[in-house]
């Protein structure tokens, strides 16, 4: 029962987080008294007996607020770009909540944004986080990414600290409600609060209502609508329930976690618009991710869903085979248990799903309208295939969906690459394959090193961009295809130093609305020229290593240059002396 009271933040109130009792009504202050004086209690200790559903609405926000300070951690996240030429190191702020620790194995964790933990695959990273302690000053120590979810998943990601660290502050779990609990807090018109640090101001709270149910926002994920103000620094924060509410008579027994803060609409005719994630939605993904679900697998498919009222359903007469489908798995009406059923918006070319197929279950499994139940199911599976009962064109079919597993795609990512003349290269992975290349081949270009030394790729800008495919090389008149990061490096074993090879691209087109790149096409190629004036491989240096060394504490960018760290200014300096002295050939083998 400890180790669920530490995870889940079941909630025990002390006298802690009441501070003075001049915030209760006069009936609470003898309700206390009464409680000490049947049990032979001091006043303090009886004050844990308090029901906080009696409590006035001021005395409810003096202790929300109170409590989410000894809960929530101010985020601090600092990033370099491992081939920046000055090494200039960004710092982010952000907020999370402790959602649960486990002080036997000396491991807590924080639930936060994905927007505030993440970092680029070519990004060092360093994560602080801020607890408050019994005096209000700040103790910072430091945490680890533990889990974060993709990018076409929720902005959802944990982190993953040492208790044991804090010498001060006390490490309190955020109290979180139980799935039956959530049925009702979720209702338009709520007190809500909000905690976090907008604009590094610590402790802040904002007050306001829950202004809109949970429904798909931002591109069919679920989010509710609140009009609590939140800023930058809010991200990833407690949203709490007041859960004082007395019109309705729907009163809570704590000030309960039901949010994550997550964005808010900004512009010209835009006012108290902010967004944050159901705590239904990112609790299941919490809860996987302890039991160990990254490990054990982590299946893909590119797909974008949403839920759809039934209400269409119903008026194109399809109640009857929808029912006659789910009938032995649901024990009755599909309609008379959900009001919305997900419908496909957009999947990759070879799942044999199509664009406008409502899903009625998954893998045996009747889904309803929760979008998370299916990634879960796909992250979770072991099957190369899985199958899918579908609604199609007023006909119940199985489609059996391959599932690719990402884990050794992402592994060899971390660390396999060709830097050519400026040009850092890594293989596809398959959702990028799926998502922007619409299954085209070729190696990624993750990066140009626009000041390469000595290289021409300054001369290419317009010609090669980050993101393109090199689908073939041509090295003295022989062309090489180029499908995998293998084939590159047996490829530039004919190449020789300071020689030219030419470069076929494939480069994405940008949407011009959002800056992102777009889907390659197939008559946007070019060829380029490029002279190979340095080819280094991960036989020559680990990423992660790279990552490791680079110190971003150090007030000296010199110091986060990766040529140094990496010892290739000696590799530089060779190239350079073999070009004055116009070696016949210098070959650098893979």
């Amino acid at each position: 029962m400890e180790t669920l009271k530490k995870i889940f933040g079941i909630i025990v109130l002390s006298s802690a987080f009441f501070g003075s009792n001049s915030i209760f009504a006069d009936d609470t202050q003898k309700k206390i008294e009464g409680a000490a004086k049947s049990q032979n209690e001091p006043v303090e200790s009886a004050t844990k007996q308090i029901i906080y559903k009696d409590l006035s609405e001021a005395a409810r926000r003096v202790i929300a607020a109170q409590w989410a300070n000894q809960f929530s951690v101010m985020i601090k996240s600092s990033t370099v770009d491992l081939f920046s030429p000055v090494g200039e190191v960004r710092a982010g702020v952000g907020t999370g909540f402790v959602a649960g620790y486990d002080e036997k194995n000396d491991i807590g964790y924080i639930v936060t944004n994905r927007h505030v933990a993440e970092a680029g695959e070519l990004e060092a990273q360093r994560i602080k986080l801020f607890f408050t302690d019994p005096g209000n000053l700040d103790e910072e120590i430091d945490a680890k990414v533990f889990y974060i979810e993709p990018p076409d998943g929720d902005d959802f990601a944990i982190l993953k600290f040492e208790p044991s660290d804090l010498k001060r502050a006390q490490v309190v779990s955020a109290p979180i409600p139980t799935f039956e609990q959530m049925a009702d807090m979720y209702q338009t018109g709520l007190g809500v609060l909000t905690h976090g640090n907008p604009q590094v101001e610590r402790n802040s709270v904002t007050f306001g209502i829950l202004s809109q149910e949970p429904e798909p926002h931002f591109d069919g994920h679920i989010s509710f609508k609140i009009d609590a103000p939140i800023n930058p620094g809010n991200s990833g924060g407690p949203l709490m329930r007041l859960g004082f509410d007395s019109a309705l008579d729907l009163h809570s027994d704590a000030p309960y976690v039901i949010g994550i803060n997550t964005v808010k609409r900004i512009g010209q005719n835009v006012d108290s618009m902010g967004y944050a994630i159901p705590t239904f939605i990112w609790l299941p993904k919490y809860i996987w991710a302890l039991k160990g679900g990254p490990e054990k697998s982590k299946g893909y498919l590119f797909l974008k869903a949403r839920p759809i009222t039934t209400k269409v359903l119903l008026l194109d007469g399809l109640k009857e085979i929808v029912d006659a489908e789910v009938k032995e798995g649901l024990k009755s009406s599909y309609f008379e248990k959900y009001r919305a059923m997900v419908v496909v918006d957009n999947v990759q070319r070879d799942s044999g799903l199509e664009v406008g197929d409502y899903i009625l279950s998954v893998n045996g499994e009747v889904i309803g309208p929760d979008i998370g139940n299916i990634f879960e199911t796909i992250a979770t599976t072991k099957q190369k295939k899985i199958p899918f009962r579908v609604l199609r064109d007023r006909k119940v079919i199985t489609v059996n969906v391959p599932i690719t597993n990402m884990k050794p795609y992402e592994e060899r990512r971390k660390k396999d690459f060709v830097l050519l003349s400026g040009i850092f290269i890594q293989d596809q992975l398959p959702n990028e394959r799926a998502k922007n290349a619409n299954g085209r081949k070729g190696v990624l270009v993750n990066k140009i090193l626009w000041d390469g030394m000595g290289s021409n790729i300054r001369d290419k800008q317009g010609l090669i961009d980050e993101g393109a495919l090199i689908y073939e090389v041509e090295i003295e008149g022989i062309k090489y295809p180029t499908n995998t990061l293998d084939q590159l490096k047996n490829a530039l074993k004919n190449a020789s130093l300071n020689k030219s090879i030419w470069l076929r691209v494939y480069n994405p087109i940008i949407n011009e609305g959002t800056g992102e790149p777009g889907r390659y096409i197939q008559n946007h190629e070019t060829s380029i020229n490029l002279i190979v004036h340095e080819l280094i491989t991960d036989q020559d240096f680990s990423i992660e290593a790279l990552k490791q060394k680079m110190n971003l504490e150090s007030p000296i960018p010199g110091t986060r240059n990766w040529r140094n760290l990496t010892g290739m200014n000696c590799r530089i300096s060779l190239s350079e002396l073999g070009r004055h002295l116009k070696a016949p050939k210098m070959d650098f083998q893979i």
